[in-house]
């Protein structure tokens, strides 16, 4: 499967991958200052933004669709992951070390699930509940999920501010 790519600038590749309900829009403000230095990568993953959905449902799906999906790029890669875009990164460079040089992650965690090797996640039915109420009311679920995650930040607000606005308008 392949997935939405837009591609940009010179230099060592970076692979940037959004969090969950997300976009690529979310770069929108990095890339020029990113775009100087290197070849990045942005990427829509399944679902989201201008990637169609898929069935895909286990994280080795989700890895391979964005391997196959960068398989032009001959580089090993920086990869850069947000949320669920970390939890990706994360995989991609367990099962492909000679692929994935380095992993750059942000607001992201090995699971998102708690179970009995990892109490630091949410309760299946926290994340169950943001999905409906994305269905419902995608831009305020999003709102409050992206305020969690600039929660106790020094600069939160202005960081809220500054990725609220490419990801609230539509893809």
């Amino acid at each position: 499967m392949k997935l939405h790519l837009e591609s940009l600038g010179v230099g060592p590749p970076l692979v940037l991958l959004h969090g969950w309900a997300m976009h690529s829009g979310l770069w929108a403000g990095l890339l020029p200052a990113l775009a100087r230095r290197h070849r990045v990568h942005c990427v829509d993953l399944p679902g989201h933004g201008h990637s169609r959905a898929t069935a895909a449902s286990e994280l080795a799906e989700l890895v391979d669709a964005v391997a196959s999906t960068l398989a032009m790029e001959r580089e090993p890669l920086t990869v850069l992951g947000w949320s669920l875009g970390g939890v990706v990164a994360q995989a991609w460079a367990l099962a492909a070390p000679q692929r994935v040089r380095r992993v750059i992650l942000l607001s992201s965690t090995p699971r998102f699930l708690i179970d009995d090797d990892w109490p630091w996640a949410m309760e299946a039915g926290v994340l169950e509940s943001f999905a409906a109420d994305l269905r419902h009311n995608y831009r305020h679920t999003l709102q409050r999920f992206l305020t969690l995650q600039v929660q106790g930040a020094e600069k939160g607000r202005a960081a809220l501010g500054a990725f609220a606005a490419p990801l609230l308008h539509s893809r």
